[in-house]
């Protein structure tokens, strides 16, 4: 199947819930990147009044997948092993090449963003490889404490969960993007020097900075540092779980050097195997402590 007359690239915001995925979607979107019509965008919430920039169609298709194996976007449990060749893949896969199609033939450049991407990857890696269509990666990155304290305000999910759902999300997306040209991008130089990291990471993604000005000024506009609602406590005053910490650690190398020192593909596929062993779960979190009361 070939879903365009010319070369066809897609760029994914990968990241957890929480990470700046949505700022990271408008920018690119406003950079040229098309995301589809603003009237198939999930709507604003109080919980995120500058928009989600993310494909309605995209997450319902998510959700329902992730249900036929009696999952959701805030469990743990990992697919099965062999998910992506089972009979209940199959109308899924049909059914993204198909929305890709409807949504995106004759696009050049285009991308999307729904978080639970990072759990599902290859079954877009299937469509879109079948479809003749380059993928490129970027993926946002936030401190575990930070985005613990969203959820634990915004769902009310407790704060073991928040970090285990962070661990989770993110081990997902490094195994399986793998082999893919990635962007890492971390969520505090992005409010703290913004127009500086979007630059570097248009560049690595082989994008320029946009010519209209009002979409530079609206892009610019876009990463509103006020938006941060939660700063993580000093690493010191948290007994973090030793693949928490570990994975938070190379995710910190990752977006701070353009060239990391070494590949880190066998500490992460280490850390997932883990992760996804029978009781790992249990043997994860054994050694949880709470965090210590300041003097």
């Amino acid at each position: 199947m070939n879903l365009h007359s010319t070369s066809s690239r897609a760029i994914c915001i990968l990241g957890m819930h929480r990470s700046g995925t949505s700022v990271a979607a408008r920018a690119l979107n406003l950079a040229g990147v098309y995301l589809g019509p603003e009237a198939a965008m999930m709507p604003p919430t109080p919980d995120n009044a500058a928009g989600y920039w993310e494909h309605l169609e995209i997450y319902r298709l998510h959700q329902r997948l992730l249900a036929q194996w009696g999952r959701c976007w805030d469990m743990t449990g990992p697919l099965p092993r062999r998910w992506i060749r089972s009979r209940k893949a199959e109308p899924f896969r049909r059914e993204l090449r198909d929305l890709i199609i409807k949504n995106f033939a004759g696009q050049v450049l285009w991308g999307w963003k729904e978080p639970c991407t990072c759990l599902l990857l290859p079954l877009w890696r299937d469509a879109l490889g079948s479809a003749g269509t380059k993928l490129t990666c970027l993926f946002m990155v936030r401190d575990p404490l930070e985005v613990a304290a969203s959820l634990f305000k915004r769902d009310g999910l407790a704060f073991q969960r928040g970090l285990r759902l962070w661990f989770y999300y993110n081990a997902m997306a490094l195994r399986d993007a793998e082999g893919l040209p990635i962007i890492f991008l971390h969520y505090d130089r992005l409010l703290t020097d913004g127009e500086a990291e979007m630059r570097r990471c248009l560049a690595g993604l082989g994008l320029g900075w946009p010519q209209n000005d009002a979409h530079g000024q609206a892009l610019l506009a876009s990463i509103q540092p006020d938006l941060r609602h939660h700063q993580s406590v000093p690493q010191g005053d948290w007994d973090m779980p030793g693949e928490v910490r570990e994975l938070n650690a190379i995710l910190r190398e990752l977006s701070d050097s353009p060239e990391p020192r070494k590949d880190h593909a066998s500490e992460v596929r280490r850390l997932t195997d883990n992760f996804l062993f029978p009781g790992s779960l249990q043997r994860l979190w054994r050694g949880w402590k709470r965090p210590r009361t300041r003097a």
